[in-house]
């Protein structure tokens, strides 16, 4: 009790700048240097659990819906934050069509690739179609549309 009451003095005591906002929840602009140390902390965790993601998907393209879908369900966080994490691991969004659709639809694409007319292609020139990287048979398996895959656009498939 009595160390609980020291902490309680320490703490009432303590001043906070006139421009903190506890609502806010801005980190950057109103966090303290130990609310700063464990956002950064966590930031880095997820951007390693995100790399890993990918890695284990083994894609070289991904298209933002599955990424969302990746964020929500395996990293437990927040789509919006995707945008700056994805750009640090150096990977750049495009808007491409693809898939017999006449729009362009968000994907990313990893460091050394390059999408380019509906193809995706390496360093070395190889190419591969996007559709075979985005819509693989383990995607689709719970739909159970036989004889569907070529058919199913980025939109269709339940992420």
């Amino acid at each position: 009790p009595e160390q609980l009451a020291i902490l309680y003095r320490k703490l009432m005591a303590r001043e906070i700048p006139t421009t903190f906002n506890a609502k806010s929840l801005n980190i950057e602009k109103d966090g303290t240097a130990i609310m700063q140390r464990i956002q950064g902390a966590t930031t880095q965790v997820t951007l390693d659990m995100l790399e890993e993601r990918l890695n284990e998907l083994g894609r070289n393209t991904i298209s933002q819906s599955k990424l969302a879908h990746v964020a929500r369900t395996d990293l437990n966080t927040s789509v919006n934050a995707l945008r700056h994490m994805m750009t640090e691991l150096g990977w750049n969004r495009q808007k491409v069509k693809w898939g017999r659709v006449d729009h362009a639809r968000a994907i990313w694409v990893r460091p050394g690739y390059t999408v380019e007319n509906g193809k995706v292609y390496d360093g070395d020139g190889n190419e591969g179609a996007i559709d075979e990287q985005e819509l693989d048979h383990s995607d689709l398996s719970e739909l159970n549309v036989p004889g569907r895959v070529d058919l199913l656009l980025d939109d269709e498939v339940p992420f």
